[in-house]
């Protein structure tokens, strides 16, 4: 007989743990970590306030949304393109905030989280899938989560509509990975296709920004699907095979156009010319791949250069963008991860690299959300080959795993500064006169800020700041309709209306947004209207009668249609026995509005005065048929003393 071996517990207890249930473990350990990290970063973000930039028109101050989920709110949704925008299913989340939260920003901020947190254990999903790596998907995950760049998109309740559209993205890509799994049957293949269509349709209602989504798969069927092997005939099928997909893109890109026009969001080529565009679009480039390794002095708004920069800078990024993708693709067969993670960042970001410009930015923080995805799926599986990460002491294998911890360090210390400037309107305006002085916006969205703490002289200095920078603006560019238009703004709130009028003309005149400029004359009117009108009641209490007549003969000037002003220039011409002066505004005040009783009492004094009792008994009559209480004190006069 042979010797018995003794075996311990741990030892069956090793041999009954299969592969599988190794992988599944280590899976649930990463998932755990990443919500962790995820919800442990961006908890602060729960005590910020609402903003005003975007916040008001998105939830605060939109009825329609407070009013929550019913049927009518879900039909204004999917017909409407309020805001410049098509984005249905971005309306129905903040209204099913609105349901369960109200007004109370701390819901609404953690939906964001969750949608945030979600997309980042579907990113690690899906690269699991495709590559089988499970630490390198987790650590794609990680720097996703992590990336300073990404807090725009989380902490600012207006970009909800950022999270969803990747959100969805990620779906489509895992639906449309599992279309082509050969472990899947033809009736499953079927029901994944028609999921990575409704996907990418709910990305595109949430925003337009993923309209590339049809050329991403086709760099995807590159690597990893390894379904694209350059040979004419293959790719033609795999093109052919994304015509739909470029139908609905199509479709979602020109309703975004049009939309954005009706509102005239979209700068004018008489603005920024395409030279100008073609420039910042390189310099765009440029600045994600600096904030991609260097996320620091980051703000909500980065101002166009509008041409104001050396030819050079933009060449030489081209020149480097030019000389990585030559490099890459001739590195493609040993690895393709590397060209096509960079294709995936440069394509995603072409909607918005700013040759179609819309908005005052040249460059956004939310605008990389999700194509920084190529660039850190090309790191992190391009480093090495999986072969390194295998070997059980592996000096690299260390190595990476320090550095990869060094890296996850500093990008969260770095969001969680980013994450402080999104408290308040104050700390991220003051963040943006820090970071980009020259921004016309962040001293006068300050201004709003100390206006509505009735602190009226700090609001008029940064309104004052505001008034320099667009008159920077002006010298640097002097037939710049917007530099007019901020002049004009700065003007309005500095309360000099009717120099504001002559600039807001000025840009109607340069060709910007006369829709908008055509309104602001009519509140500087207003403003000023107002101003003649509390000038003049304060003169007539005190007696000065011509000045106070000058000051209502100004007003008529903004408001010739006012009974009201017409009347107090009678009572002022009455009162300097200009009689028949006062009779011609009164006269006036009645052409306009002929039952105002007030002015029928003084027209009739003046009548009395001229001895027309004919006329008299006739606003008599009148005031009477009124029931006006001026009746039986015009009558006293007839009666007997």
């Amino acid at each position: 007989m042979g010797k018995k071996i003794k075996t311990t517990k741990r030892d069956s207890e090793e041999r009954r743990e299969s592969p599988d249930n190794k992988i599944k473990k280590e899976v649930s350990i990463f998932i755990s970590v990443i919500i962790f990290v995820s919800l442990f970063l961006y908890f602060p973000v729960i005590k910020n306030d609402f903003h005003t930039w975007d916040d008001d028109v998105y939830v605060r101050q939109n009825e329609r949304v407070q009013k929550g989920i019913n049927f009518e709110n879900i039909v204004w949704a999917f017909t409407t393109n309020y805001f410049g925008f098509y984005y249905p299913v971005t309306w129905l989340s903040h209204m099913a905030d609105c349901e369960l939260y109200g007004l109370n920003p701390k819901g609404h901020y953690f939906t964001n989280i969750l949608i945030h947190s979600l997309t980042g254990i579907l990113l690690f999903y899906f690269l699991l899938l495709v590559t089988k790596s499970s630490f390198r998907s987790f650590a794609v995950s990680i720097l996703f989560l992590l990336h300073p760049m990404n807090v725009e998109s989380v902490a600012w309740i207006a970009e909800r509509k950022n999270l969803l559209s990747t959100f969805f993205l990620v779906l489509a890509l895992i639906c449309y990975f599992l279309k082509f799994d050969e472990m899947r049957k033809d009736g499953r293949r079927t029901l994944f296709g028609l999921c990575c269509y409704l996907f990418f349709i709910l990305g595109l209602m949430s925003k337009s920004s993923i309209v590339m989504f049809p050329v991403l798969l086709l760099i995807l069927d590159f690597w990893p699907l390894k379904r694209l092997n350059f040979e004419t005939k293959n790719l033609l099928n795999l093109v052919m095979e994304k015509i739909p997909f470029f139908i609905i893109s199509l479709i979602f890109g020109i309703v975004t156009i049009v939309s954005q026009r009706e509102i005239t969001a979209m700068e004018p080529l008489s603005e920024v010319t395409i030279s100008d565009r073609i420039g910042e679009s390189f310099f765009g480039y440029g600045f994600y791949l600096q904030k991609f390794f260097l996320p620091l002095n980051l703000c909500v708004l980065y101002p166009h250069h509008k041409g104001n920069f050396p030819f050079y800078l933009p060449l030489s990024i081209f020149i480097l963008i030019i000389a990585l993708t030559t490099i890459f693709f001739f590195l493609s067969k040993r690895r393709p991860v590397l060209i096509s993670g960079w294709l995936f960042f440069l394509i995603s970001l072409f909607p918005v690299i700013g040759l179609l410009q819309t908005g005052l930015q040249a460059y956004a923080d939310r605008y990389v959300y999700f194509p920084y995805w190529g660039l850190f799926i090309a790191i992190v599986y391009g480093i090495a080959p999986e072969n390194w990460f295998n070997k059980k002491f592996s000096f690299f294998k260390y190595l990476i795993a320090v550095l990869f911890i060094f890296i996850t360090v500093f990008l969260f210390i770095s969001a969680r500064k980013q994450i402080k400037t999104w408290k308040n309107d104050e700390t991220l305006f003051q963040n943006v006169m820090k970071v980009c002085p020259d921004a016309f916006i962040a001293p006068f969205q300050l201004g709003f800020v100390e206006k509505s703490r009735g602190n009226y002289e700090k609001a008029k200095s940064y309104y004052q700041k505001s008034l320099e920078i667009a008159e920077g603006y002006i010298k640097r560019r002097p037939q710049s309709g917007r530099a007019y238009h901020d002049k004009a703004n700065a003007l309005l709130m500095l309360e000099r209306y009717d120099e504001a009028i002559d600039y807001f003309e000025k840009a109607i005149e340069y060709g910007f947004n006369e829709k908008d400029n055509r309104e602001k004359i009519e509140i500087a009117k207003k403003f000023k209207l107002k101003e003649y009108v509390s000038e003049g009641r304060r003169l007539m209490e005190e007696q000065k009668w011509d000045e106070a007549e000058e000051a209502f003969k100004k007003a008529l000037q903004i408001a010739p249609d006012s009974p009201e002003l017409w009347s107090n220039l009678g009572h002022i011409k009455d009162q300097k026995n200009d009689l028949e002066g006062a009779h011609k505004a009164f006269e006036k005040a009645l052409a306009i509005n002929p039952l105002f009783d007030n002015v029928i009492f003084n027209i009739a004094i003046i009548e009395l005065k001229k001895n027309e009792m004919d006329k008299v008994e006739e606003r008599l009559k009148l005031l009477e048929k009124l029931n006006s209480p001026y009746a039986a004190q015009l009558r006293s006069f007839f009666e007997p003393q």
